[in-house]
Parts: C-alpha cells; structure tokens; sequence
C-alpha cells in the first residue's frame, strides 16, 4: 500500500514533501487546486510501470491509456522551458520482501515490508525525459 507521496514541479504542484497516504484517503480544495493532479500522477505511475517500453521514464499517455497528459511541458508545474521533476513514493507490502543477491541467490540483501523510491527526472531539449 502506497504510504506517503513526495512531488516537485508536476502541474499545479511545485512541491508536495511526503503526503501522507493511509487505506482511505480524502482530497480536499477549492477548483484547480490540483487535486485532480495528484490523482493523475497516480495513474501515469501506473501506466508507467505496466508500460512494455522500458525505454520510457514516464508514461505520459496516449489514447489507450488512463490518463493522457500531453507533453512533458504540459505537466510541468507552470510550464517551464526546462522541466525537472522530483518524485518520491514510500510503501509497504504485507509481509517482508526478501531481496536477494542476483548473482548469487543465496545472499540476502534486505528483508523488510517498507519501501521507498526517490528519483529526478529532467526533460532534454527534444522532449524526452531522462533520469540523471
């Protein structure tokens, strides 16, 4: 289950540090206050991580998607000429995970039911998006 969410300069968001997330959570504001923003955020993680292509740092969408998002400088936070995203998730599964050495099998490299993934994403002068 997701726990918290961290986001910088994604469309009307410039900086969200560690919303917390819980099994029922409500967003409240005013229109364009950017609820609708974080819930997009949410599927384009989604399309991203079931997209084929892993080539590609952020699905934004297309036709066949949840959301479709445009460009990257559509969903840049005031589109900005040079978008830089900062993205943060921490979560937890219900038992503990053990990961394990790839070369080896054997090894345990960490055991836990807490996860986290913290990223910077920057877009290059044709659109694309890299993460540095």
């Amino acid at each position: 289950m997701l726990t918290s969410l961290s986001l910088t300069n994604f469309k009307a968001w410039q900086n969200i540090d560690k919303m917390r997330l819980a099994p029922i959570t409500a967003l409240f504001g005013t229109n364009s206050s950017g609820k609708s923003s974080i819930l997009q955020f949410l599927l384009m993680l989604k399309q991203t991580a079931d997209s084929s292509d892993r080539s590609v740092v952020l699905h934004l969408g297309d036709d066949k998607s949840p959301v479709n998002l445009g460009t990257i400088k559509d969903v840049s936070h005031a589109h900005s000429e040079q978008p830089e995203f900062k993205i943060g998730v921490e979560w937890t599964t219900p038992k503990s995970v053990d990961l394990k050495d790839p070369d080896t099998q054997n090894k345990s490299l960490c055991k836990s039911d807490k996860f986290s993934f913290f990223s910077r994403v920057i877009a290059n002068g044709g659109g694309k998006v890299n993460c540095p």
